[in-house]
């Protein structure tokens, strides 16, 4: 439940509320989007369940494999997660102690911290729920006959905040189903499986929207209440008069098999 509907009030609360993992409980019912024709855990369950080692990229807290390990009939016998943002490494360490997963800390644009491939060594599953997307990367370090699965933030998701505060565009302002599947293929991989959706997005107060600029830091680089105060009180004013404010959503997902 949002706070006390005044401005001071909505964004000081969201601020004392930073985002742990990838945890977005705190805007439940605030922040409101019509779900994927498909569910993420469901596609990638029978794969894990093959896998015999298994990469999640990104992994935030670890919620995705705290998930999927209670579903899973079989777990692989080694299991991996990285994740690049520094205070996540602790929360997901933590909470994926019990599963035996090993957690380790990477840096965009830099090679993953595993040896590449060969006949006896290499990943047969890599799962990326909104992580990087770096296929040659991937495929360096996935045998051959692996799979990779990734369900992506494409970049119109939530445009119509940047333009309401007349900020540019995200960090991710060119990535595409079209655009992974292109890069993906060039890497050696075959596209299995893909969809893209635009859903409806509403914000019902202006601390849902601070939160989340804050917690999604690539949507607004460099954003702060500061900065946008303005922009932000003239939405708040807007979302009082005239109800929730309206976006849109862009998300893909792809399934593809290394053969090359």
């Amino acid at each position: 439940m949002a706070p006390e509907q005044s401005f001071d009030n909505l964004v000081a609360d969201a601020l004392s509320h930073p985002i742990t993992g990838w945890d977005f409980s705190y805007v439940a019912g605030r922040y409101v989007s019509e779900d994927p024709p498909w569910v993420y855990e469901n596609c990638v369950l029978p794969y894990v369940e093959t896998a015999s080692k298994m990469l999640d990229v990104d992994t935030g807290g670890g919620e995705v494999l705290l998930r999927l390990n209670k579903q899973a009939r079989q777990w692989p016998a080694y299991c991996y997660a990285i994740e690049a943002y520094e205070p996540n490494m602790t929360v997901a360490t933590k909470a994926l102690a019990s599963l035996g997963v090993h957690v380790a800390q990477y840096w965009p644009n830099q090679p993953l911290p595993f040896e590449s491939a060969n006949q006896t060594n290499g990943f047969d599953l890599i799962i990326n729920q909104h992580g990087t997307l770096n296929a040659q990367e991937y495929a360096r370090i996935t045998k051959k006959g692996g799979y990779f699965i990734t369900q992506q933030v494409g970049s119109e998701m939530n445009g119509a905040l940047n333009r309401a505060l007349g900020a540019p565009l995200g960090e991710y302002a060119d990535l595409s189903l079209n655009k992974a599947t292109q890069q993906l293929e060039s890497a050696g991989y075959k596209i299995i499986a893909a969809q893209e959706v635009k859903p409806d997005i509403k914000f019902t107060d202006i601390g849902a929207i601070v939160w989340y600029l804050e917690s999604v830091p690539w949507q607004i680089v460099g954003f702060t209440v500061e900065k946008y105060a303005t922009q932000l009180q003239t939405l708040h004013k807007q979302i009082l008069a005239n109800g929730p404010f309206q976006s849109q959503g862009h998300a893909f997902y792809i399934e593809a098999e290394l053969i090359k």
